[in-house]
């Protein structure tokens, strides 16, 4: 993703305003691939995702993350633990 986001930035001649990350597709051909809102269930992963961007993008560029709301999330614990981790991990908006 990193390579991808570099590569972006490359043929945008630095015109890149930021990079999104899509935590939030339930469809069937993202739980296949776990990616979308079902990669969301290894958070380590995310997060590992987001500093690595965070660190090898330009700052004036972006990293933002978009979630869906866990189902199983009734309390809003993991949703709270979730966003903390993703700010500590340098994440811009989500």
């Amino acid at each position: 993703m990193v390579h991808a986001s570099q590569k972006l930035l490359s043929l945008t001649d630095g015109n890149l305003a930021g990079v999104d990350i899509n935590l939030g597709c339930p469809q069937t051909i993202a739980r296949k691939g776990n990616y979308g809102a079902f990669l969301l269930r290894d958070v380590d992963r995310v997060c590992e995702i987001l500093e690595a961007l965070r660190r090898d993008l330009p700052g004036d560029v972006g990293v933002s993350a978009k979630m869906r709301i866990p189902d199983e999330d009734t309390d809003g614990v993991l949703l709270k633990t979730t966003i903390q981790r993703f700010i500590d991990s340098g994440v811009d908006l989500i």
